[in-house]
């Protein structure tokens, strides 16, 4: 089951989770970093764009002491993304929904330090509470009471980018933070110069906030189609309708392919990397585009691509010149009175058009 989109879940983590953090920060003894650290245990958010920059911490910790055995506990949603991710020890799969299972197997993995690395969610605090460790670590996050029941908790910030808070999660001042995320993937893939890749659909609560309309996409393919580009459209399985519902005028042209649910993450991976360009809005595959290094176009209205951008350096992005844009800072509040998709209704089509212009006109990709 995805939770990470439920409305229900969000208000029983709101409205449920403060006091009984709250009750638990009463029944804690503040502790001391361990001296000698084997084990760090590290929960995860169910999100494939936050799975892969918390690769980055890892990443730290890893090059600051290869002896330090890393358990990775995650969702099903993201598991096969996280076994791309070569910086841990151990990948444990865990429902942090199903609250005493979860406690079980969190508990019989104890481990020195126990990071929770969610921005907001009560939940994994709380399960962090019980976790079977010496020292534990979370954020300070403004009006979630996470930090009542950590040792030490760091300041999320709303101004950095996202990859730079889960850093601050490292448990020592001294672990150098400046490498980024990275994939275990063949770095052989070849570019095949003909092929774009195209991500039209974002995830998680109130996405649609975040699509791109139709007719806008329309003219995007219409463009690509005239230059003889094949076009791959990713996606979920509960993406596939919506995708070909946008190109149901084009069933009969071969050069374009809906494999929205019919690629594994890695399999989808491997189509990125081999593509000329990647096209997407603000998701987890522009995430995984930008990890891989691809040429990107990256769509943004509510997300601010200061905190949520692509970090590769061959990547173009477009703001919405909304004038609530950005409003978004956890992934579920969204500060603006607009619920009809005007902030993304401001990006146009040819504002697109001018950067794939700018970017396969470039020899060098």
């Amino acid at each position: 089951m995805n939770t990470r989109g439920k409305k229900i879940f969000k208000l029983l983590d709101r409205y449920l989770g403060i006091p009984i953090l709250f009750i638990l920060s009463l029944l804690r003894t503040k502790k001391v970093l361990p001296m000698d650290i084997k084990k760090i245990g590290v929960l995860t958010v169910p999100a494939l764009g936050d799975i892969i920059l918390i690769n980055g911490l890892l990443s730290d910790i890893k090059r600051y002491d290869k002896k330090i055995e890393i358990i990775l506990f995650v969702s099903e949603e993201v598991k096969k993304t996280a076994e791309l991710m070569g910086e841990y020890d151990l990948l444990v799969n865990i429902k942090s929904y199903s609250f005493f299972s979860a406690i079980n197997i969190l508990r019989s993995y104890p481990v020195d330090i126990f990071i929770d690395a969610s921005q907001w969610a009560k939940l994994n605090a709380i399960l962090t509470f019980f976790s079977k460790s010496k020292f534990k670590i979370g954020f300070r996050t403004k009006g979630q009471c996470k930090h009542l029941i950590f040792d030490y908790a760091v300041e999320h910030s709303p101004l950095i980018h996202e990859l730079f808070n889960y850093k601050k999660l490292s448990f020592r001042p001294e672990i150098e933070t400046n490498n980024l995320p990275g994939l275990k993937l063949n770095s052989e893939v070849p570019v095949i110069k003909d092929r774009i890749v195209i991500h039209t659909m974002p995830s998680g609560y109130l996405s649609f906030l975040k699509e791109w309309p139709g007719e806008n996409w329309a003219i995007i393919i219409e463009f690509l189609l005239t230059r003889k580009y094949e076009i791959f459209f990713t996606g979920s399985d509960s993406d596939r309708k919506s995708i070909d519902a946008l190109l149901l005028t084009y069933t009969k042209n071969p050069r374009l392919y809906n494999v929205a649910g019919k690629y594994s993450i890695k399999e989808t991976a491997i189509l990125i990397k081999s593509s000329r360009l990647v096209i997407s809005v603000n998701t987890g595959i522009m995430h995984l585009a930008s990890v891989l290094g691809c040429n990107l176009i990256a769509l943004h209205g509510p997300t601010d691509p200061k905190r949520w951008g692509p970090l590769n350096k061959n990547s173009r992005i477009i703001r919405s010149n909304y004038p609530e844009a950005p409003c978004l800072n956890l992934g579920f509040e969204y500060k603006c009175n607009d619920r009809t998709g005007e902030c993304m209704k401001t990006i146009t089509p040819e504002m697109v058009i001018s950067e794939i212009e700018k970017m396969i006109n470039n020899e060098s990709i």
